[in-house]
């Protein structure tokens, strides 16, 4: 609550979930007030893993899309609901197997959005 509170913010995180149908899909929005995805510690997790080449250049979506890779986690330590580096790949794989998508955007302090479409059932 402290870090959360000199950032300005609530000292209790808020999550929105938010549902929309289209004419083709389904789009299912979570959204937090958190601090983001962490990504040079991604990155580095992912590099001592051997998951990705320490000479290779990353866009900032490659190094997102790590968090789809098991295994990899950008939270400093384990708790019940964070830090285990497995589920995301697992989801993803759900979610495209049913011919939808997955994307995420993050932000430092700011939060993260994932946003799920998929498509209606005929």
């Amino acid at each position: 609550p402290g870090v959360r509170l000199r950032l300005g913010k609530p000292p209790e995180g808020r999550i929105w979930v938010e549902a929309s149908e289209h004419e083709d899909s389904i789009t299912l929005r979570i959204a937090d007030d958190g601090g983001g995805i962490d990504f040079k510690t991604l990155l580095r997790k992912a590099m001592a893993a051997g998951l990705c080449p320490k000479d290779r250049s990353m866009t900032p979506e490659d190094v997102m899309n790590l968090i789809f890779v098991s295994g990899i986690s950008a939270a400093r330590t384990v708790t019940d609901v964070s830090g285990r580096g497995v589920g995301m790949d697992i989801v993803k794989s759900q979610v495209e197997t049913a011919g939808g998508k997955i994307l995420v955007a993050s932000k430092a302090n700011q939060g993260t959005e994932f946003t799920l479409r998929l498509p209606k059932k005929q």
